[in-house]
Parts: structure tokens; C-alpha cells; sequence
């Protein structure tokens, strides 16, 4: 029996430890909503690095360096590696805690 497996809607059915979150873009400060954001620490000892993937909705311009992910603590994550991942709906980026 065939998998109907759908990339660009499925990820935050299946996976745990989902958060809300906000990407905001440096340029114009402009927003964009992430309600299924999902974060992994690099660094066990580290809380100020982490991994986050998001899909972002259809339209919504794409991340880039220097760009903001708030999560739902409402702490500012700036990204400094953006990542397009291969299902082209979904990305991977490192974020860091700057004081």
C-alpha cells in the first residue's frame, strides 16, 4: 500500500515539540506568522544557539541572514544560516540569541 505522503502540509502533523513562532524580516520588519515552528539546541549546554525548520504559508517571503525568529517565549533568534530544505516547502535555519 502506497504512502500519501504530502511534504508541504504533513511535517507539523508528525512531529513533536511544535511552537508557535514569528518570523520577522530586517529589511522592513515586516512578519510572518510560523505556527508550526519546530527547535532543536545544538548545543546541549549552549541555549543560545538552536536549529529551527519552519514552513512558511504560500506567498510569504523567504528567510535570510540577519533575519528574526521570535519564538513563543519571546525570545529573538537572529539567523545566521538560512537553508532551503529538499522538499522546497520547508526550511532549516540556525538561529542565535545575540544580548
Amino acid at each position: 500500500m502506497p504512502i500519501d505522503w504530502d511534504a508541504a502540509g504533513d511535517f507539523s502533523g508528525v512531529a513533536d515539540g511544535l511552537e508557535s513562532a514569528t518570523l520577522e524580516h530586517h529589511v522592513d520588519s515586516s512578519t510572518t506568522g510560523l505556527p508550526s515552528a519546530w527547535r532543536r539546541t545544538q548545543v546541549e549546554e549552549d541555549e543560545r544557539e538552536a536549529e529551527w525548520q519552519f514552513e512558511l504559508p504560500s506567498g510569504a517571503a523567504a528567510p535570510v541572514v540577519d533575519d528574526v525568529v521570535i519564538d513563543s517565549a519571546a525570545v529573538r533568534w537572529t539567523l545566521v544560516r538560512v537553508e532551503r530544505l529538499r522538499a522546497e516547502s520547508r526550511w532549516r535555519c540556525l538561529g542565535r540569541v545575540v544580548p
